[in-house]
């Protein structure tokens, strides 16, 4: 990290008293202390832009995450997957995707559940072939 210092202290102010070779040295110095604050200047630009495209690639890794679930909704899997609810339910009526009917504990409505892994199947392989009698 660099060391913080002032930029302009060690400047040289002009006075009227100088002679016209210490007029030359010190607008020598003045050169080579700007030099080096611009050399500075560019050193932490080049620190900030770097940190600024790490905070920016965790930005986009942080919104791309999803949640993995064990398993989804007939809504959850819709909305992934992009179809209607219905048209997710029936595939799961009809034996298209490997999918369960929890038992819940009150209540007679079962919800169709679809696993991460079948569901992550059905985007990379498609539907299962429909069966023959079911």
């Amino acid at each position: 990290m660099l060391e913080q210092q002032p930029l302009f202290s060690e400047l040289p102010l002009g006075s009227s008293g100088q002679s016209k070779g210490d007029g030359r040295q010190s607008k020598a110095r003045s050169v080579c202390h700007a030099e080096n604050v611009l050399a500075q200047l560019d050193e932490v630009l080049v620190d900030l832009s770097e940190r600024m495209d790490t905070l920016e690639a965790l930005f986009r890794t942080l919104v791309a995450q999803k949640t993995v679930k064990e398993s989804y909704t007939t809504q959850e899997a819709a909305k992934i997957l992009e179809k209607r609810p219905y048209t997710v339910r029936e595939w799961c009526r009809n034996r298209r995707v490997n999918a369960y009917k929890p038992g819940c504990g009150r209540g007679a409505e079962e919800e169709w559940r679809i696993t991460h892994d079948e569901l992550v199947r059905i985007q990379n392989e498609g539907l299962l072939p429909p069966p023959e009698h079911y």
